[in-house]
Formats: C-alpha cells, sequence, structure tokens
C-alpha cells in the first residue's frame, strides 16, 4: 500500500468518523439548542419564501422554501424537522410576513398556497423520523427516493387546498399546482439528497 492510499484512507476514516460525531452530538443536543436550531431553520423558510418567480398561468410562485424544508428534515431529524416548519406556520399565523411576498395571517394559510405551508411540516417530520430511524436511507439512492416523497408530500397537501379554493378539477389542479414545478423540484431534490448524503453517517 503507497503512502497516497494510507492517506486517502486516513481522511476517509476521519471524514467517516466526523460525521458520526457531529450526528452524535445533534442527538444529545439540549432541547432548548434543539428549539434555538429550529428556529433558525424556521427563519431560513422565511428567507427563501422572498426568493420567488412567478409563471404567470398560476398562482403558485416557485420559491426556494422546499430545499430548506427537506434539509430541515435531514438536519434537524425526528420531530424537530416538523417542529421547525410548525414554527414557520405559527409565526405567520401570529402576523409576522414569513410567507411568500411578506404575506402573513391565517387568511393566507387557507388560501391558495397555503396547502403547500402544511405540506412543508409534514414532509420535514416525515424525512427526519425515516433519517433517524433507518440508516440505510442515508446514502445517496434512497435519500433521492425520500426527497422525492418529501416533495410528493408538499405537492399533495398544496394541490388538493388549491383545487378546493379555486374550485378546480383535480387535473386542472395538478396543471397548476405540480407539473409546472416538476423538474426545478427535481434539481432541489437531487442537490438536498447529495448534500444529506454527505453528511450524513451510514450507521
Amino acid at each position: 500500500m503507497t503512502t497516497m492510499s494510507i492517506n486517502v484512507n486516513g481522511y476517509a476514516n476521519r471524514y467517516r468518523n466526523a460525521r458520526e460525531r457531529v450526528f452524535d452530538a445533534r442527538n444529545e443536543l439540549d432541547w432548548k439548542y434543539k428549539t434555538v436550531l429550529s428556529l433558525g431553520f424556521a427563519l431560513l423558510t422565511a428567507l427563501a419564501a422572498q426568493v420567488r418567480i412567478y409563471l404567470g398561468f398560476t398562482p403558485v410562485p416557485i420559491t426556494l422554501q422546499v430545499f430548506v424544508v427537506l434539509l430541515a428534515g435531514v438536519v434537524l431529524g425526528k420531530w424537530w424537522g416538523g417542529i421547525s416548519q410548525g414554527m414557520y406556520i405559527g409565526m405567520g399565523a401570529a402576523g409576522l410576513p414569513v410567507f411568500s411576498n411578506l404575506g402573513f395571517g391565517p387568511e393566507f394559510l387557507m388560501g391558495v398556497t397555503g396547502g403547500y405551508i402544511f405540506g412543508f411540516l409534514v414532509a420535514a417530520f416525515v424525512i427526519g423520523y425515516v433519517v433517524d430511524s433507518y440508516p440505510k436511507a442515508r446514502t445517496v439512492i434512497p435519500m433521492i427516493a425520500l426527497m422525492f416523497a418529501g416533495i410528493g408530500i408538499i405537492y399533495t397537501f398544496g394541490v388538493v387546498q388549491l383545487a378546493l379554493v379555486l374550485s378546480l378539477s383535480p387535473a386542472k389542479a395538478l396543471a397548476l399546482g405540480a407539473v409546472p414545478f416538476i423538474g426545478v423540484d427535481i434539481v432541489k431534490a437531487l442537490a438536498a439528497a447529495n448534500l444529506a448524503a454527505l453528511i450524513m453517517p451510514k450507521k
């Protein structure tokens, strides 16, 4: 074995050990620190909501929120990923301008895009639960599938509420609330999955 291969193996082992130490430290954090981290992701979700692109033919904008939500589940883990999005919802419902286009209030949550926001909470919880409970899900391919599942949850909540609010048929609701975003959300899912696989231990 050459010196170079020994060095590479040494770096790889240190990298694996570092990931495991960070994961263990995250799990052992006091609830107060986890609350602060969850609040941080809630604020990141609020910032991501302001990065938006309207397509003209649909009331649903493209935002960066989905990417933040997917990572919240990975980084914060079981319960706390969902809690971060619950904080986000609570801040907006209480009147803070954290929703897209600085929106706020219960009426926003009951509007055309409110379903996606409720989907954020469920998606972050599911991702956090799977990542913490099933170590085999932390490799790239299962992680990609998990991120797609998270996006599917968000779409489901969003499209159902969009259909109800605007009295749309299921096909029309899908055409306005899901189909235009599939391409960009695939990119977000792949980016989040690869980043998650880099930072999460495999056992």
